[in-house]
């Protein structure tokens, strides 16, 4: 038996099953038959102060990001607040995916959260620093951590099994 060569495919193995893993966790998990997805988060980096502003050129970057990185997921459905910022984050994968995006209220997120548990597929949400972490604990009854209103890049993926098993997992695009 050669060390070398045992060695050798034991480590092309694991560094096979790491890049594998890595591949798997990298992205947001595609819905399976027996599941749904949602991916939920915050608006891109807004413009201005005032009342409804846009997305500036670092929000615009940021939006054809998760764009991009959502399409991979294969979102069914996406919702926005009708506010100008989250649907201009929204809009690429719209684009993308050829899906219209659907608006919510924020103001009403027990009734939005109801409505999302009787859909199936992989749903995407884009909201506020305020309102995205608290849609995330309606939806999988688990308490979720604030979003600091400087961090735009925080995605929450929370996947519900038909027997109603529910995970949740927090992860960062930039």
């Amino acid at each position: 038996m050669n060390t070398f060569t045992d060695t050798s495919l034991r480590l092309a193995c694991a560094k096979a099953l790491l890049v594998a893993l890595a591949l798997v966790f990298a992205f947001p998990v595609p819905a399976v038959a027996n599941e749904t997805v949602y991916v939920l988060f915050r608006h891109a980096e807004k413009a201005t102060q005032s009342p409804d502003p846009g997305l500036n050129e670092q929000g615009k970057e940021r939006a054809l990001a998760l764009a991009a990185y959502l399409q991979k997921a294969g979102v069914t459905k996406i919702f926005s607040s009708d506010y100008q910022r989250t649907r201009e984050t929204v809009e690429p994968l719209s684009n993308l995916t050829g899906i219209e995006i659907e608006l919510y209220d924020p103001r009403d997120l027990e009734a939005f959260a109801r409505e999302l548990k009787e859909m199936s597929g992989t749903i995407a949400v884009c909201g506020h620093s305020d309102t995205t972490p608290q849609l995330a604990s309606l939806v999988s009854g688990q308490v979720t951590e604030p979003i600091p209103e400087t961090e735009y890049g925080r995605l929450y993926t929370v996947v519900t099994k038909m027997g109603g098993e529910t995970t949740i997992r927090v992860s960062e695009i930039y």
